[in-house]
C-alpha cells in the first residue's frame, strides 16, 4: 500500500486536506482500495485537536436551532474556526443543518411566501460561486476577523432591537 502526503490544496479522489497553517495535521490518503482512504480521513477526523468542542458546539448550536428557530450559525461559526478553516466549517455547518432542514421544511413550506422562498434561492444560486471563491482565496485570519466581526455586529444588533 502506498500512501501519498497532501498538502493544503491538493486532492485525490475529491479528498483535501482538513486544517491549514503550521502544525496543522496531514491528511494521508492510502492508494488501492476507496475504502481504505475513507478510513484513514475518518482516523485522521477523529484526532483532530478541539473535536469534542466542536461536537459540543454543534449540539448547542442545534438547541438554538430548536427554541429560537434560528442563530445556530452565530453559535458554531466563531467556535468552529478555531479548530478548523473557515472554508471548512462553513461546509460542515452545512452539513450539520440538513438535518434540522429536513425537520422544518415541510411544515413551514405550506405558510411560507413561496414567491420570495423561490426569488432567495435563485439569488442564493448565483452568489454561491462568489462566496466559494472568496472562502477559498482569502487568508484564514483574514476570514476569521470576519467572521468575528459580523457575528459581534449582529449580536449587538439583537441586543439593541430587544432593549
Amino acid at each position: 500500500m502506498v500512501q501519498t502526503r497532501l498538502q493544503c490544496g491538493q486532492s485525490i479522489r475529491g479528498y483535501g486536506c482538513l486544517t491549514t497553517g503550521p502544525g496543522a495535521p496531514e491528511i494521508r490518503l492510502a492508494s488501492g482500495e476507496h475504502g481504505q482512504g475513507i478510513a484513514n480521513i475518518l482516523t485522521q477526523t477523529l484526532a483532530l485537536p478541539g473535536l469534542a468542542c466542536i461536537l459540543a458546539v454543534t449540539v448547542v448550536a442545534g438547541m438554538v436551532y430548536g427554541f429560537a428557530g434560528f442563530g445556530a450559525a452565530l453559535v458554531f461559526m466563531p467556535v468552529a474556526t478555531v479548530f478548523i478553516p473557515v472554508d471548512m466549517a462553513v461546509a460542515a455547518f452545512a452539513v450539520s443543518a440538513l438535518a434540522l432542514f429536513m425537520t422544518v421544511v415541510p411544515g413551514a413550506w405550506q405558510q411560507a411566501d413561496r414567491r420570495a422562498v423561490l426569488f432567495m434561492i435563485g439569488v442564493a444560486t448565483i452568489t454561491l460561486p462568489i462566496g466559494l471563491w472568496v472562502l477559498r482565496t482569502s487568508e484564514v485570519t483574514v476570514m476569521r476577523w470576519a467572521v468575528l466581526a459580523v457575528t459581534t455586529g449582529t449580536l449587538i444588533a439583537l441586543l439593541k432591537t430587544s432593549a
